[in-house]
């Protein structure tokens, strides 16, 4: 049987010199060896010399990347260090967030309770919306927070005609005449 018949076989009869250091390379070979078996004339040819010249490269040495070069701190880099100097200034933004944060969460709940005087009826969404805010504030203020936050991002999105409650105009069908 020729070496050129089975490329598996010789690649497994070659030495293994940079098996030990790189495991990955020589599960490539594995798979172009197997590649090269199944194909036929001149894309065998190739794939052949493929196998040869990466099998050479295989037995030379992997050279060892060089260290990096000392670099001038980047911009970025000195931010973070300021910023982990300023920690009781960000302690306090933090704070300063939260409270603008639950004032807002309290002026959408005013703003969500219906504003006419007249009986809405039980399962009226202007009487229900109010009343299912707040016993979701009470019972978890944070998560609240984040809906309304998220509603917030929804509202900026949403066109500009839908976000006023006027509906898109749209244009009627002519009808067919004779129909």
């Amino acid at each position: 049987m020729n070496e050129r018949q089975d490329p598996c076989a010789w690649l497994q009869a070659q030495p293994r010199p940079g098996l030990a250091a790189d495991p990955a390379r020589w599960q490539v070979l594995e798979g172009l060896a197997r590649r090269t078996a199944l194909a036929q004339g001149p894309l065998r040819a190739l794939l052949w010399r493929k196998l040869q010249a990466r099998y050479a490269l295989l037995q030379e040495p992997v050279a060892a990347a060089p260290p990096p070069a000392p670099t001038a701190p980047s911009p970025l880099t000195e931010l973070v260090a300021r910023l982990a100097l300023d920690r009781p200034t960000l302690r306090s933004a933090r704070i300063d967030e939260r409270g603008w944060t639950r004032m807002r969460v309290e002026r959408r709940l005013l703003q969500a309770r219906p504003t006419s005087a007249q009986a809405l009826g039980p399962l009226n969404a202007l009487a229900l919306l109010p009343r299912a805010l707040a016993a979701l504030n009470q019972a978890s203020p944070e998560y609240l927070q984040r809906l309304l936050g998220y509603v917030d991002a929804l509202a900026a999105l949403a066109p500009a005609g839908a976000a006023g409650g006027e509906p898109t105009p749209t244009r009627k069908k002519p009808r067919a005449r004779g129909a």
